[in-house]
């Protein structure tokens, strides 16, 4: 359970889980933010849909590096399979500055993209979420960060990946 709850620390990832970020404003880009948040709102219906590898197909390449598509699928089926999420309401938009803390990268044309979302939690309630999303564009596409930490990337590996086959018992079996 106690991953569950760091997990929906996560969920607030989708949300990168209010990444701790200097997304400031600009003079008004009113085409790239109107990309963004339907960008964001099509990577939260997809959570919702549980049609979780195109949601990893989405990842900025910088995130694909640093998680494997497995243990990203295991997270997001552990976030959004027993939480149940509603359809997110976007609530704002900013154009500016953030780093991302898994690997200290500052993108300089990142778009925060907050949002609202109902879901259960672990007691079986309902709550609401509000979060927010970073996205970059790459190729002309909002590409979103999976993660608000280093620790909480090495916990979903730990938690997540698959043994290594150097890791595995050797057959003692003939």
């Amino acid at each position: 359970m106690r991953i569950l709850a760091a997990i929906w620390a996560l969920a607030a990832l989708l949300a990168s889980v209010g990444f701790p970020g200097s997304v400031g404003a600009q003079s008004g880009d009113a085409e790239r933010e109107a990309r963004a948040a339907a960008a964001a709102a099509t990577y939260l219906d997809l959570a919702e849909q549980g049609r979780f590898n195109t949601l990893f197909d989405y990842l900025h390449p910088d995130a694909q590096a640093e998680v494997p598509r497995s243990v990203g699928l295991a997270v997001f089926e552990a976030i959004y399979g027993q939480s149940q999420p509603t359809n997110a309401e976007i609530t704002g938009v900013d154009v500016g500055s953030w780093t991302w803390p898994v690997n200290g990268t500052t993108y300089d044309d990142a778009v925060e993209v907050s949002y609202r979302q109902q879901f259960t939690n672990q007691n079986g309630e309902r709550q609401t979420l509000d979060s927010v999303m970073y996205l970059v564009p790459l190729d002309g596409q909002p590409r979103w960060f999976f993660g608000n930490s280093r620790a909480f990337i090495a916990e979903a590996w730990a938690k997540f990946a698959p043994i290594q086959p150097e890791a595995q018992p050797a057959n003692t079996q003939d």
